[in-house]
């Protein structure tokens, strides 16, 4: 005949002289094992997903990035069920996704956070990598690496078109500037050309001097405590008002860029920009992984992109399995004084007989 387990621990504190010892001896067992897994393996059974709001996306469109990101994590982290999902919140940075997230009860999120933007037979994104040195055209290494994607998706689309825009700070003359443009636009619109084997009629290419200062979005703004926020425009007026020259020559770097807008012949909505994918620790408040990439595609291809970065954040961690079942370390917590905790893990189990198939499925 089994036996009830609130009598088992009733008779084991009444009659056993060892009892104390044993609950101690079992809480640093667990505390020890606790600590342990928690730096060999993370657990990401309650696990949220956040997309910052950077009012850049339509509710559609956030919803459609959330899901990806949800379904990605699903399928790489076995047995996970995402506990919350968070999108069009207002919130654009990650102390406040942070605050918001408190309230919930998961323990880690995995934060997206884009400058996307999407117009109908359009894309824009700001190339990093095409740098030049002090009043020099010439093509660097590095500008190479975002040459080479461009490449790849003129090969990919083979009916849209591009722009190449490049553009300077608001110092100097304003005609050698314009003209300074020009020939770093016109290096790297031949390199695709003549490098790459692009066809010419594919690519304009533009130098806008100085006569078209940087628009910050929310996202970038949230990096520069002297920008107001999201549509601040870095004129010379404004860059000259800044307090320190520190921050002026922080803004006149945003200003020195190299810009691409693609076009598409048949009216495609093209998603541009960059996309940055974090997973954060919501116990300490620790960012443990962090990777952006750039991005110009379709709308289809969002969850692709999603899936790169997950994979990339999730590669520098091990992971517990989600709902696995339980062994004898429940024994220490039922007999050691933990039968309400153990009693929340499986409601209505009271009786010791049978091992308990007790899966802790932390993911339901």
């Amino acid at each position: 005949m089994s036996m009830n387990v609130r009598k088992v621990h009733k008779i084991l504190k009444q009659k056993s002289p060892i009892y104390k010892l044993f609950i101690n001896l079992s809480t640093l067992i667990l505390a020890l094992g606790t600590l342990k897994a928690q730096y060999d393996e993370l657990d990401l059974c309650r696990t949220a997903v956040y997309l910052l709001d950077n009012g850049n996306l339509s509710e559609s469109v956030s919803k459609t990035l959330v899901k990806s990101l949800e379904n990605v994590i699903e399928d790489e982290i076995k047995r996970l069920k995402v506990k919350d999902r968070f999108y069009n919140t207002g919130c654009n940075s990650e102390d406040c996704a942070g605050k918001e997230l408190d309230q919930t009860k998961v323990n880690f999120a995995f934060i997206l956070n884009s400058d996307l933007s999407v117009t109908p037979g359009r894309g824009e994104i700001v190339l990093t990598n095409i740098l030049y040195d002090f009043n020099d055209d010439k093509i660097t290494s590095q500008a190479e690496l975002d040459l080479l994607y461009l490449t790849g998706l003129l090969d990919k689309y083979p009916h849209i078109t591009i722009e190449l825009g490049s553009h300077t700070d608001s110092r100097g003359n304003p005609a050698y500037n314009t003209q300074l443009s020009q020939r770093r636009a016109n290096s790297a619109k031949n390199w695709l050309v003549n490098r790459a084997g692009i066809e010419e009629s594919r690519i304009t290419a533009i130098g806008y001097g100085m006569n078209k200062p940087k628009t910050v979005n929310t996202r970038l703004a949230a990096n520069y405590d002297f920008i107001p926020g999201g549509g601040t425009q870095l004129t010379k007026e404004f860059i000259e008002s800044l307090a320190t020259q520190a921050q002026q020559e922080a803004a006149h770097q945003l200003n020195r860029r190299s810009e691409v807008t693609v076009f598409s012949s048949k009216g495609e909505r093209f998603f541009g920009g960059a996309m940055d994918m974090m997973l954060m620790d919501l116990s300490y408040k620790l960012v443990l992984s962090e990777h952006t990439y750039t991005f110009i595609g379709l709308e289809n291809e969002l969850e692709d992109q999603v899936a790169i970065l997950v994979n990339d954040v999730i590669s520098e961690w091990n992971y517990k399995e989600c709902g696995g079942g339980f062994g004898f370390w429940l024994i220490p917590i039922v007999l050691g004084g933990g039968y309400a905790a153990y009693e929340n893990l499986k409601e209505g189990t009271e009786e010791i007989g049978a091992p308990p198939a007790l899966p802790i499925d932390c993911c339901k």
